[in-house]
């Protein structure tokens, strides 16, 4: 676009072309146009002739580009910050959706998610032991359950990796990387049955303590889990959890920092109901930080589910 009428700025001009009028203002000009006049707003503030019908702003290169207007009217669409998070919209950002289910809670307390105790944190990264209790779930030789299983996770240096095994039905099968934090396993493919047959889960290395389980049939973890990455801060948006065996459980928040104690952020009380949290101000959790939602029973074998949506973003 070329743009060669004068451009005026507190009655003063400050160009005959678009760039110049820029790099007078410190790239906080733009122009409205017609053919035969041109007005300069600067900061929302008219400051030049009457404008016309064609609409240019300048983009963080200089470079100008119209806007979609109807009836002299500026055509915009707006949409919730977190919407255009899902959308890939924002540079740097991603977002953070965490569900967990634990249908037997005991009246201890224990990690929202299908292993139905508290949730083993390796101390450094080590090499992962994946079984399933059906001998179905095999990939060598092929059977009808899963055969093969995606994990998702961290390195030592908080570093976001992935790992494909495949699986050996009830004989525990050895991650190809060593993991310090595990927060997703999805079955990638399966046999005739489309799913896995039994419980698939996933221990440290010493094939006992348990981090997270893909529940039967479910194809994937539900965890109420989660552990910053390096370099990033997460924001929790909003909270929501359910309790369905008229026994009732205690819900709550946990977060620990780097080097630190887990430390209870929210907590609540449901009984065969269920809430959504909206929260205004979305909290932040910095880089590293562990995150789970635990749940104790007020009466032994209730039945929950819970988790966030958030986002996290590069620091």
């Amino acid at each position: 676009m070329s743009i060669n009428q004068h451009v005026l700025v507190n009655g003063r001009q400050v160009g005959t072309t678009l760039p110049e009028a820029i790099d007078a203002r410190n790239h906080r000009l733009f122009v409205v146009t017609n053919a035969d006049s041109e007005i300069a707003l600067v900061a929302g503030t008219e400051v030049g002739l009457v404008a016309g019908t064609a609409v240019y702003l300048i983009d963080s290169d200089d470079t100008a580009f119209g806007v979609k207007q109807t009836g002299n009217q500026i055509r915009a669409i707006c949409t919730p910050y977190q919407y255009q998070i899902a959308e890939g919209n924002i540079a740097g950002h991603t977002a953070v959706r965490r569900f967990g289910r634990n249908p037997d809670v005991a009246a201890t307390p224990e990690t929202l998610s299908a292993i139905s105790t508290l949730m083993y944190y390796p101390p450094a990264a080590e090499i992962l032991k994946i079984r399933s209790d059906d001998a179905d779930d095999d990939g060598a030789p092929v059977d009808t359950g899963a055969r093969t299983v995606w994990i998702q996770g961290l390195n030592d240096d908080y570093e976001i990796i992935t790992d494909t095994i495949t699986m050996n039905g009830t004989t525990a099968v050895d991650s190809n990387v060593a993991f310090l934090r595990v927060f997703k396993a999805m079955v990638l493919t399966t046999g005739a049955s489309l799913s896995n047959e039994g419980t698939i889960t996933v221990y440290g290395n010493d094939n006992a303590s348990k981090i997270l389980a893909i529940s039967e049939t479910k194809n994937e973890s539900h965890e109420a889990t989660y552990t910053v990455p390096a370099g990033q801060t997460m924001y929790v948006s909003y909270l929501v959890m359910s309790e369905a065996s008229n026994k009732g459980s205690t819900f709550g928040l946990h977060m620990r920092p780097f080097g630190g104690l887990f430390y209870t952020k929210r907590e609540f009380q449901l009984i065969s109901s269920s809430l959504a949290l909206d929260i205004q101000e979305p909290l932040p959790v910095p880089e590293k930080t562990d995150v789970e939602m635990r749940v104790t029973g007020i009466l032994a074998a209730s039945v929950c589910s819970g988790g966030w949506l958030g986002w996290r973003e590069d620091n």
